[in-house]
């Protein structure tokens, strides 16, 4: 409960909510990662420290079982914020990316950026969505996300393509090769 305040508060003071937004959901996804490296140590070291053999396998039994969706849980929860990252800094409107993406398209719009890299979009969604089934297995969140993402993917095959933008029109009032203007 703290932390989701000390998330709403710093979203609210922020001056770049979006710039904000990014960095807390990158440094959540960089904890969730640690987090779940650092109990995989410790269910791997938990047994060992049981004397009979029979010790050993009852405590390795009792934590995996205890710990497992919670590794589970840390690994789709790491994924969903990276992938928030991404959108938040698809969607800033000063991102350098976004420059680029309107720039080639000639619209502003995400469905016009998703239209003009269709393929990528679809390609990323789709390996997003199976890195999500095989981190977090078959559970009600992950395959929630992986329908998500396998929906972008299909949203993204589904658009037509966008054409460039057209090249922009030549100054009427230009002079001409000999020098008049017309």
């Amino acid at each position: 409960i703290v932390t989701a305040v000390a998330i709403a508060g710093t979203m609210l003071v922020a001056r770049d909510r979006s710039r904000a937004a990014l960095g807390l959901l990158l440094g959540a996804a960089a904890t969730f990662v640690v987090v779940r490296a650092l109990l995989n140590k410790v269910l791997d070291e938990v047994p060992e420290v049981a004397r009979t053999p029979a010790g050993q396998s009852a405590l390795a039994t009792a934590t995996t079982s205890l710990a497992d969706g919670l590794v589970k849980a840390l690994g789709v929860l790491a994924v969903v914020f990276f992938v928030g990252a991404i959108v938040v800094y698809v969607l800033d409107a000063d991102s350098a990316l976004r420059r680029r993406v309107t720039a080639r398209t000639g619209t502003s719009t995400l469905r016009g950026a998703i239209a003009a890299y269709r393929v990528g979009v679809a390609l990323v969604a789709a390996a997003a969505a199976l890195l999500v089934i095989t981190i977090g297995g078959f559970g009600v969140l992950a395959l929630i996300v992986a329908l998500l993402l396998a929906l972008l993917a299909m949203f993204a095959l589904w658009l037509p393509d966008q054409p460039a933008a057209p090249a922009p029109a030549p100054d009427e009032a230009a002079p001409s090769a000999d020098g008049t203007v017309s």
